[in-house]
């Protein structure tokens, strides 16, 4: 195995490049641990990616801008199906360079690409995996 990878046998491994630890304490794992943040031991979270640890970050956090409401997920997935073909619902979701591409494509084709949008209307009401949030990552709500 790698060196910094877990074992299943919770053993101490150092968690240092070129031979010089660069980290306050050693990290332990138990078992086959999937990637994902874990403590480090000293309250700041490390990132593990399935064979080795990865630099002290913060995790990526969606912020909003101040004083914006969450979207409604019934409201963009009817704008979705009835105005999908203009983008309207993802001019309201805050996508607007996706929606200015539905609007040219629905005029260059003379209606066909509308079906886009008909089918991204149903995909937010049946609360598809990738339409779960807006443009600034806010949970839609039902």
């Amino acid at each position: 195995m790698p060196p910094g990878a877990p074992n299943g046998n919770s053993e101490v491994f150092p968690l240092s490049t070129h031979g010089v630890c660069r980290y306050p304490q050693p990290m332990t794992t138990q078992g086959n641990q999937p990637a994902g943040w874990y403590d480090d031991g000293s309250g700041q979270q490390r990132w593990w990616d399935g064979t080795q640890w990865g630099d002290y970050a913060p995790p990526a956090v969606a912020s909003a801008p101040p004083g914006s409401q969450p979207k409604s997920r019934v409201a963009a997935g009817l704008l979705g199906i009835l105005l999908g073909g203009f983008g309207a619902h993802n001019f309201y979701l805050g996508y607007t360079n996706k929606a200015i591409l539905q609007l040219v494509l629905t005029i260059f084709t003379c209606g066909l690409a509308s079906l886009w949008g008909l089918v991204e209307g149903i995909l937010i009401l049946t609360k598809n995996e990738n339409y779960l949030t807006d443009a600034n990552g806010m949970p839609l709500v039902d």
